[in-house]
């Protein structure tokens, strides 16, 4: 819950402890504003992850809530071998991939790091008023079934 291995990419990326905003009434979620690029950002380095890259596939599972985002406002969560150039995991856009107000758990696969590896979630709507909370981030790793 809350920061837990995350870091704050900046000012729009702050740690939330209103329990209404968190999964299950947690300490704290990350909450995200704005369309600040890194600053509207939170990451963690998973490079030393003991056996992350053992899997042959990789799922970061996560809590999130969204409100006030407007039109097409976005967020992603994205993927770097190097904590400077993100890669788009998957791209979250309002009326298509989630609701307002909404609350629940979604997941997003991911490639197995063979090195450095980081993970970031970040905001892509149009002011402070946008909000975007996670929380309750878990990887998880699958290994090929024998066939």
């Amino acid at each position: 819950a809350g920061w837990d291995d995350f870091t704050s990419g900046g000012v729009d990326a702050v740690r939330n402890t209103n329990t209404a905003r968190t999964y299950n009434g947690s300490p704290g979620s990350i909450q995200l504003v704005d369309n600040s690029g890194a600053a509207s950002s939170a990451y963690a380095d998973l490079t030393n992850v003991i056996g992350i890259s053992s899997y042959d596939m990789l799922r970061v599972k996560f809590w999130y809530y969204v409100r006030s985002f407007e039109r097409v406002e976005n967020w992603l969560v994205e993927y770097s071998t190097d904590g400077v150039d993100w890669t788009t995991a998957k791209d979250f856009v309002l009326g298509t991939d989630f609701c307002n107000e909404y609350n629940g758990f979604t997941s997003v696969n991911l490639p197995v790091p063979t090195g450095q590896f980081y993970l970031r979630f970040r905001a892509d709507a149009s002011g402070n008023g946008d909000y975007l909370y996670i929380d309750n981030v878990e990887i998880q790793g699958k290994v090929a079934e024998a066939g």
